[in-house]
């Protein structure tokens, strides 16, 4: 099975159809208009990141979002820019449900009826997926540069391999908005860790991370046909705007999200 992403767009938030046969739930959440909801605030939802006060707003909030897509509840972790993988069954679902401040930068699980999700302000979100029948699995990871040095989304697929028995010729990936080549301005010593995907344009160093990832991803037996670039920008994409880290937004972050429904 291949597939042809397209963007479903919503109030706040736009899913990725066509990624398999139906039976998932992938997507991303924007950053509001101004003036949208009272503030610009009102689609964070980050409780890693929160101050106190707002999150009591922001449990009702990822509430209020599982509940639209007809899921139980949105599982995140507390991201700490790292390699570590969990995998939610059956036995420990409940307790990724009442302790979202569990550290970690990626979850795979193939329970049904939750969303999982990684936070993003700049670094890469990846959506992991089955392609094939008789399989079900679902994976949320969380890659910054640390992660990606760290070969996350590597271990993420290995991981998966491993617990559902996958054939990673049959797994998609969908790369979410992130910091782009256009705008991940970096240091010189980035050069020699990322040399394939690091370049200099009028005197400064950039970073292409998607096409690390990618291109790793790739090299370890993903399909590049089976991995979709969204190609948003968090940083200078205006129609949706996205919480950027380099534009200011130090607390809000974007939700990517991923879950199987329930039968």
């Amino acid at each position: 099975m291949t597939f042809n992403i397209n963007f479903e767009f919503k109030s706040n938030f736009f899913l990725y159809s066509g990624a398999n046969d139906g039976k998932l739930i992938l997507g991303s959440t924007f950053k509001p208009s101004a003036g949208e909801c009272g503030n610009m605030e009102c689609n964070n939802y980050a409780l890693h990141t929160a101050i106190s006060d707002d999150t009591k707003e922001i449990y009702s909030r990822r509430k209020r979002l599982a509940k639209q897509l007809g899921f139980l509840d949105l599982i995140t972790l507390k991201q700490v820019h790292s390699d570590k993988i969990f995998v939610a069954d059956s036995r420990n679902i409940e307790d990724f449900v009442q302790n979202p401040m569990v550290e970690g930068d990626g979850i795979i699980s193939n329970v049904e009826g939750y969303l999982f999700g990684v936070l993003t302000a700049d670094c890469v979100p990846l959506l992991v997926f089955p392609l094939s029948e008789g399989v079900s699995f679902v994976g949320a990871v969380h890659a910054g540069w640390r992660g990606v040095k760290s070969k996350i989304h590597i271990k993420a697929v290995n991981l998966i391999e491993k617990t559902y028995g996958a054939d990673k010729k049959n797994i998609g990936v969908i790369i979410g908005p992130h910091i782009g080549k256009c705008c991940y301005e970096v240091g010189g010593e980035f050069c020699d860790t990322f040399k394939s995907q690091c370049f200099l344009c009028n005197e400064k160093y950039f970073l292409d991370l998607e096409s690390v990832v990618s291109d790793e991803l790739e090299a370890f037996g993903i399909k590049g046909k089976n991995i979709f670039r969204c190609g948003l920008c968090s940083k200078c994409s205006v129609t949706p705007e996205f919480y950027s880290y380099r534009n200011g937004d130090y607390v809000n972050r974007n939700l990517n999200f991923i879950g199987i429904k329930r039968n």
